[in-house]
């Protein structure tokens, strides 16, 4: 099913937070009810670092549907087209984007573009084969 918003008119969003400060859990849902939400707003409510489960809940029959891979992928697009983020920004990024498939397959896409490391021993390795042909 082709969406127009992540949020629409008849569901709300469900943020399940893992607090470290208060060691409980618990949940947070939008205020927004009756309100169709874009990907803009929906992140705006995910800034909490500590929110591990995103939720799309219907109003209408209580059913939910986890969008958390919804929510981490949209983060992480949403990010690199503001300010592009690499590996050593992984620890500011919510727990829901640090723990999820989309960050994993993002990060081996940087992993794997990240320039060779030449060592020590791959060094004097070239230098050998550069003197005895």
């Amino acid at each position: 099913m082709t969406r127009k918003h992540p949020i629409e008119a008849n569901e709300t969003l469900v943020a399940v937070v893992c607090s470290a400060r208060i060691q409980r859990q618990y949940i947070r849902n939008s205020e927004f009810f009756g309100q169709t939400l874009t990907v803009a707003q929906m992140l705006d409510h995910l800034a909490d670092d500590e929110i591990v489960t995103v939720l799309r809940v219907s109003t209408d029959t209580w059913a939910h549907e986890d969008i958390t891979e919804y929510a981490a992928r949209q983060y992480l697009y949403d990010r690199d087209e503001r300010e592009g983020f690499g590996l050593s920004d992984e620890p500011t990024f919510p727990a829901y984007v640090r723990n999820s498939k989309a960050w994993a397959l993002w990060k081996d896409d940087l992993e794997a573009s990240a320039p060779l490391r030449i060592t020590a021993d791959h060094a004097r390795k070239e230098a050998r084969e550069a003197v005895h042909g």
